[in-house]
């Protein structure tokens, strides 16, 4: 909270709600960003290549004062003229109109108000996200972590066995997960059997699952359109989830554990291994 489109900072232009489009219709905008700048256009960049010419963009590390490039020999990371630090961001003049209009063009799709940004970045280097990003995030209804991370959160609930029925699975699609019998070793045949969980699968909440579908709509969309690859996941319904890779993380710790969608639930809890649970706690 508050929830947030795009990492990408706008101060106090875009007013309570952070507004990207309305910051974007003042033609004079300001704001601190990471060093990035290209050699050939003198323009700007929130990424490692320039959206204008396509030309590397490397991080810069600037004297405060004198604005003279500092190198990183491991001795010397101070300015040879004035003997400051530098810094790796700067506030700038950042054409936000004309790049948010390049963001419209590229996806064929026109974001809407408010489209939110954050008062200012955190981290080391003050490193931006493309406004594509949040483009594409406002149109799958989703939001992004400090981190760059979609996430959902969900109670931790410890299973060992289940029923093909209570998960929403066929018996054919658990067979094909490797489900092939039931705890007593019978061939699996009947929705009505019990069966031992694996220990990194997990049946997540049915809101879990239409969060998980709309973010892998952004990221193949994402892939297509800003990167110029193939989609992933080619997923249209809450089916084709099944089979696919999460990661359970737990609040206070940086560590992931992969798990894999075997089923759905009505309750609002993470259905899993209290292995699989007790491993996310843990560094």
């Amino acid at each position: 909270k508050p929830p947030v489109h795009v990492l990408f900072p706008i101060g106090s232009r875009g007013g309570v709600t952070r507004d990207i489009l309305k910051a974007a219709k003042d033609e004079s905008f300001f704001t601190e960003l990471a060093n990035r700048f290209c050699s050939n256009c003198s323009l700007p960049s929130v990424g490692t290549h320039c959206r204008n010419c396509g030309g590397l963009t490397p991080l810069r590390n600037l004297c405060i004062i004198c604005r003279d490039e500092i190198g990183d020999d491991g001795n010397n990371k101070q300015c040879y003229r004035c003997g400051k630090e530098g810094k790796t961001y700067s506030p700038i003049s950042y054409p936000l109109q004309v790049v948010l209009e390049k963001a419209h063009q590229k996806l064929d799709i026109k974001a809407t108000e408010p489209l939110k940004g954050v008062k200012a970045l955190m981290s080391k280097d003050r490193a931006a996200e493309p406004l594509e990003k949040g483009i594409l995030r406002q149109k799958y209804s989703l939001y992004v972590f400090k981190d760059g991370t979609i996430r959902f959160d969900a109670t931790n609930e410890p299973l060992t066995h289940f029923k093909p029925q209570w998960v929403m699975v066929s018996i054919e699609k658990l067979r094909e997960l490797g489900y092939n019998r039931d705890y007593l070793g019978i061939e699996l045949t009947s929705t009505d059997q019990l069966v031992e969980l694996l220990m990194q699968d997990v049946i997540i909440p049915l809101d879990a699952a239409k969060h998980l579908l709309n973010v892998a709509k952004f990221i193949d969309e994402e892939l297509v359109k800003l990167y110029g690859f193939e989609p992933f996941y080619n997923a249209s319904s809450l089916e084709d989830l099944i089979g696919h890779l999460i990661v359970g993380l737990a609040p206070h710790t940086s560590v992931g554990i992969i798990g894999r969608i075997i089923g759905f639930t009505d309750s609002q809890v993470c259905l899993a291994s209290p292995i699989w649970h007790s491993a996310k706690r843990r560094d």
